[in-house]
């Protein structure tokens, strides 16, 4: 699959029908989704998503209700468009699709810049919670209160459009492959504390932060099996490993909010010497942040039990970073890496 997802405009349709009679109802998308997660496994499971229009009220303020009813009816058509649709309140809805982990990225992405009536001359976007289901023993209502409490969070929250993006790529990559979601929250939250150590700015350091949550979700494309394995990969293997940066940028890149993030994922596994992939970047060739995330990866990716090897303590992994200053890694970053544990050794708890 390739391509950007295209933001659709919004207009107000004539004679737009009532929007309840293209959507099913709360009891509908509960029975729906009973009699579809037996089929589902982390190769093709289904993505729920529930689904609220931010400042509907304010809309209806300014605009009057009949144009509301507009707004809603041409959402609720375009969710019965893009997959089994339902109502969940006046301005709440829910859309149920199933493929393969990177399709439901895409048509989950997809549906959710359709339905961004933002894209358009409105002020208005879309909340949503997403929940993944790849058991086939889950259950329908706890994954509709799971969607419904992360939409009710990220409303809260109101993070940007990109941030957004990003919690729909993470939710589908915890459902399939957990430990590697786990893993990248902690990159995460190791290069955001780096990126501050080197001064970076505060929208450039969301930016790290941003790249290191997702600079794994390539491997989504990737038979868990290979992910996962216990033993040693063979050739074939590692070539399928090593094309994750690749995939992975292909993903982050199809919602164009994420576009520089990508650039960032594509780079996290070159090396300061040259040595490194997919580009044999050197030195400062290498995207800064995708220097940062490098690090804090492999740190992270050391000291954590992995399907080949046993974890390594700490101190033998800022040995194995220091002894790989300079060739495998950038020295500043490996120097400010290290301080920032140091300052964490000193906080109490």
């Amino acid at each position: 699959m390739s391509g950007v997802i295209e933001p659709v405009p919004w207009t107000a349709p004539p004679g737009a029908a009532p929007l309840r009679a293209a959507l099913g109802s709360r009891a509908e998308l509960l029975a729906t989704l009973a009699a579809a997660i037996p089929a589902v496994d982390p190769s093709r499971g289904l993505l729920l998503l529930a689904l609220d229009v931010d400042d509907f009220r304010r809309f209806n303020a300014e605009r009057g209700y009949a144009a509301g009813d507009l707004l809603l009816a041409d959402l609720g058509r375009r969710l019965a468009e893009l997959g089994r649709a339902f109502a969940l309140g006046a301005d709440a809805f829910a859309l149920v699709l199933d493929g393969s982990p990177e399709e439901l990225w895409r048509r989950g992405a997809a549906a959710l810049w359709s339905l961004d009536p933002g894209a358009g001359a409105l002020a208005l976007r879309c909340s949503f919670g997403a929940a993944v289901l790849v058991d086939p023993e889950g259950d329908a209502v706890a994954a509709l209160v799971l969607a419904e409490d992360r939409l009710a969070d990220q409303r809260n929250r109101a993070p940007s459009v990109a941030e957004r993006f990003g919690e729909l790529i993470l939710a589908i990559l915890r459902a399939q492959q957990p430990e590697t979601s786990e893993h990248a929250l902690d990159v995460a939250e190791l290069a955001a504390g780096v990126a501050a150590r080197l001064g970076v700015d505060p929208f450039d350091r969301a930016l790290v932060r941003r790249a290191a949550e997702l600079h794994d979700v390539g491997k989504i494309a990737i038979d868990p099996a290979i992910v996962a394995k216990p033993g040693p990969l063979d050739d074939d293997e590692w070539a399928f490993i090593r094309r994750h940066t690749l995939i992975g940028e292909r993903i982050v890149a199809a919602a164009p909010s994420l576009a520089a993030a990508a650039e960032l994922v594509r780079s996290t596994h070159e090396a300061w010497d040259g040595s490194g992939y997919p580009d044999a970047l050197a030195a400062e060739e290498i995207p800064f942040g995708a220097r940062i995330v490098a690090v804090c990866d492999a740190f992270d990716a050391m000291i954590s039990r992995r399907p080949y090897a046993p974890p390594r303590t700490v101190a033998q992994a800022r040995a194995e970073l220091r002894r790989c200053a300079g060739t495998q890694f950038d020295p500043a970053v490996v120097d400010a890496f290290e301080r920032v544990l140091d300052a964490r050794a000193l906080l109490p708890g």
